[in-house]
C-alpha cells in the first residue's frame, strides 16, 4: 500500500525524525527528509540508502520557521517524486535551562519550529495534494497511520 507513495518528514537530521524516516523508507516510501544541518541530513540519507534496499531519499535544507523555504521543501519533493502524500512534522528545538532563566527569545525559537513549522509545512503539502479530501489534513494522518501499521506489520 505505501509503495511509491512519498513523505516528507521534517527534523530528520537527528532523533524521531530520522528514526521516522527511516521507518518510512522501510515502509517503500520515498522520503524527503528536511532539517537545517545539510551535513546531519547528508548522513541520515546516506545510512538509510545503506542499510534500505532501493530506498529513494531527496536532502532538501529547510528551516521550518520561514514558509517560503516550507512551500520550497514541499514543492522539491513533488518535482522530485511526483507527489506529496505524507508529511510528519518532527522538527523540534529544546536547550534545557530552567524556567526562570528561559529568555522571550528561546520562547519564541522554540515556539516557531515545534508549532508554527507544523502549521507551515502542513499547510503547503496540504494546499498539494493529488485528491485532496473535504479534510486534507486527515488524509496527511491517515496516510502516516497506515504507513507505521505496515511498518509494524498490521493491516
Amino acid at each position: 500500500m505505501s509503495e511509491g507513495r512519498v513523505a516528507v518528514v521534517t527534523g530528520a537530521g537527528s532523533g524521531i525524525g530520522a528514526a521516522t524516516a527511516k521507518a518510512l523508507a522501510e515502509a517503500g516510501l520515498k522520503v524527503a527528509i528536511a532539517g537545517r544541518s545539510e551535513d546531519k541530513l547528508n548522513a541520515v540519507r546516506d545510512d538509510i540508502v545503506a542499510s534500505v534496499e532501493g530506498a529513494e531519499i531527496l536532502v532538501k535544507p529547510t528551516d521550518v520557521a520561514d514558509p517560503a523555504q516550507c512551500e520550497a521543501l514541499v514543492a522539491a519533493a513533488e518535482d522530485e517524486f511526483g507527489s506529496v502524500d505524507a508529511v510528519v512534522t518532527a522538527a523540534a528545538t529544546f536547550e534545557p535551562v530552567h524556567s526562570l532563566d528561559m529568555t522571550a527569545e528561546a520562547w519564541d525559537e522554540c515556539l516557531d519550529i515545534l508549532l508554527r513549522g507544523s502549521l507551515l509545512v502542513a499547510t503547503a503539502a496540504a494546499k498539494r495534494l493529488s485528491k485532496p479530501p473535504l479534510d486534507a489534513a486527515s488524509r496527511v494522518m491517515t496516510d502516516l497511520r497506515d504507513a507505521f501499521a505496515e511498518v509494524r506489520g498490521q493491516p
